[in-house]
């Protein structure tokens, strides 16, 4: 009789223990990788919103910058290395979670299976600019002026590969239009030629908002589904005649695949709560983000449709895989 009662209080205690640390959590410092170096969108909405997790949860989130291969590298040592404990996070961008895994052929993860979604942060739409040399005002003469003389149009971008590349393809592909790519070593670069007019335009967003608010640039159009509440007057590409066109940037959290459901829902619930507040809505909106808070399984179901999405137009660019 005695065994028997030690045997079942062995048992409970080993479902009761797991139990106990997961609605405890967090009790220690929880890091959150960013698979890039500091200062871009995603390390800068992670320290937003870790932050505010560490004034809501109690405890500290630490962000921890580990660049290197686009991303690769960090997103390859929390799928490989790190304890399904949700004591370590990663930040998620479209370009790890949809793009690599497309035109990289030896990717050290796989986004779907080494991951567990937790929630979608913040998307963000490119604008195309051009310079206003170039003889357009809309997109459709845009188009035109693109098809007097094929491949008369520059359009720069902060690398091969990157979102902003893509949807200059994506968006030549849609409109029928020979344009040449013109890739630089970040947007800043891309931006300063398209300024000088040694580019005719330009996908990104807020390398280019300073100089569209101080009419050095000119707005056509924004790649989102809804127009911005920062540009009103600015159309989106699907209303100015390509129905169905959506491109956008965008960051979310995951941790490695295996962390327990309550843990990853209670790190939703927060960020949600986080995203909702009026701060962090105008916050995000007055840098063109749109906030997101996704429960983790849409977010789960959102970058499956975006693996397919960049499938497709990877496919088009016509990208070599790399190893």
């Amino acid at each position: 009789m005695i065994r028997t009662i030690r045997f079942l209080a062995l048992a409970l205690a080993c479902f009761v223990t797991p139990a106990l640390a997961q609605s405890d959590y967090p009790n220690r410092v929880v890091r959150v990788v960013v698979p890039y170096a500091a200062g871009g969108p995603a390390d800068i909405l992670a320290r937003l919103v870790g932050q505010r997790l560490s004034d809501r949860l109690g405890q500290q989130f630490v962000i921890e910058n580990k660049p290197g291969a686009g991303g690769s590298i960090g997103a390859g040592q929390v799928a490989r290395n790190t304890p399904a404990d949700g004591y370590t996070l990663m930040m998620a961008p479209v370009g790890i979670m949809a793009i690599n895994p497309w035109i990289n052929a030896s990717l050290p993860y796989d986004p779907v299976r080494d991951f567990q979604p937790i929630t979608l942060i913040a998307k963000s739409p490119f604008v195309l600019a051009v310079n206003p040399g170039v003889p357009a005002h809309s997109v459709a003469e845009f188009v035109a002026y693109g098809k007097t003389a094929p491949g008369k149009i520059k359009i720069a971008n902060p690398g091969i590969g990157t979102g902003q590349h893509l949807a200059a393809v994506y968006f030549s592909n849609v409109a029928g239009i020979e344009s040449v790519q013109v890739p630089y070593r970040g947007s800043a670069l891309g931006t300063t030629d398209l300024l000088a007019g040694v580019v005719d335009a330009q996908f990104d967003l807020a390398p280019l908002l300073p100089y569209i608010e101080a009419g050095k640039l000119r707005p056509l159009a924004v790649t989102a589904p809804q127009r911005l509440a920062s540009m009103p007057n600015v159309p989106t590409i699907a209303e100015s005649g390509f129905p169905g066109f959506e491109i956008e940037a965008w960051n979310g959290l995951v941790a490695p695949a295996g962390t327990p459901m309550p843990i990853v829902r209670k790190l939703q619930q927060a960020i949600a709560e986080i995203l909702a507040s009026n701060e962090m809505q105008s916050n995000l909106r007055g840098q063109g983000y749109e906030p997101g808070g996704k429960s983790p399984e849409e977010f789960g179901a959102f970058i499956a449709s975006e693996l397919e999405k960049y499938r497709d137009i990877v496919r088009v660019a016509k990208l070599p895989p790399t190893n």
